[in-house]
């Protein structure tokens, strides 16, 4: 089982000061997190937006996962500059950003796997978009941006 946490985003900076962010959540996600790693489950924290700030909070709430790291514009983290942060201890979920799906060709959209699953290689990743599709009436071009993003981590994303 992996249970997916979600809320800490709504408690955190530029909301609210990293100080209320470490006051508010972290003590009552580190309890939480504890008690579904006691029995033997994983446990995948959900963060959108700016959390380079509050990155090195989530080693000490001890999560298996982190969804989603969010680079500039939407989020303000790279992927590497999370890894540096995390040093490496907690799996890191995302970063093609959702807007891309929307907006890219889907050769560009195979070109941002690729720069992704480079720039992750050797450390624990998962690709994702930052957010599921939510459109009612997706447009063909987010069809096949996911399509072209599925096609390209299947064919490299086995060679890394």
């Amino acid at each position: 089982d992996v249970y997916f946490l979600v809320g800490s985003e709504l408690a955190s900076p530029p909301m609210v000061s990293r100080q209320t962010f470490q006051k508010w959540v972290v003590p009552h996600e580190k309890r939480l997190i504890a008690l579904v790693h006691s029995y033997g489950k994983r446990v995948i924290q959900h963060y959108h937006g700016q959390i380079r700030e509050v990155l090195p909070d989530f080693l000490e709430m001890k999560p298996d996962g982190l969804h989603t790291i969010e680079s500039p514009p939407i989020g303000n983290c790279t992927l590497s500059q999370a890894f540096e942060l995390t040093q490496n201890k907690i799996t890191l979920i995302g970063n093609i950003q959702y807007d891309e799906f929307r907006s890219s060709t889907p050769s560009q959209m195979k070109q941002m796997v690729f720069e992704t699953i480079d720039e992750a290689a050797g450390k624990r990743f998962i690709l994702s978009p930052t957010a599921g599709p939510y459109d009612d009436s997706p447009p063909a071009c987010l069809i096949d941006n996911y399509i072209a993003f599925m096609e390209a981590a299947h064919a490299y994303g086995g060679k890394r």
